[in-house]
């Protein structure tokens, strides 16, 4: 039997509670984090969990490379430095900063499941 529902969203609230912030990462990131914009990281944006899944509402970006590449979101528990707890692609057709340097990263799913 898979785990319901109830079990997945204590993981996901536990995951909520450690990811507190999210950065930009211009190539997709290595175990330690790295390729990470130049624009700071900002606070997360998590939903309380339902159906063991975690969603992000959106979150402004400022201080990238103008029209500077974005390839996944990273997950981190602190602001600067801290742990690295994994990331998540970008869309397709949404990978560059603005020509300000401005990126909105529009909200998104963490699907979680079990069988």
């Amino acid at each position: 039997m898979a785990l319901n529902d109830t079990i997945l969203n204590v993981g996901a609230n536990a995951m909520r509670s450690e990811m507190r912030f999210v950065s930009l990462h211009y190539a997709v990131p290595d175990g330690a984090g790295s390729n990470e914009s130049t624009a700071p990281r900002k606070p997360s944006a998590w939903a309380p969990p339902t159906n063991g899944d975690l969603v992000s509402a959106s979150v402004n970006f400022t201080g990238g490379q103008p029209n500077g590449p974005v390839r996944a979101v990273g997950f981190w528990n602190v602001e600067s430095g801290g742990t690295f707890f994994g990331y998540y692609p970008v869309a397709a057709g949404d990978q560059l900063f603005n020509g300000e340097g401005n990126y909105l990263l529009g909200a998104f799913t963490l699907v979680g499941g079990s069988s």
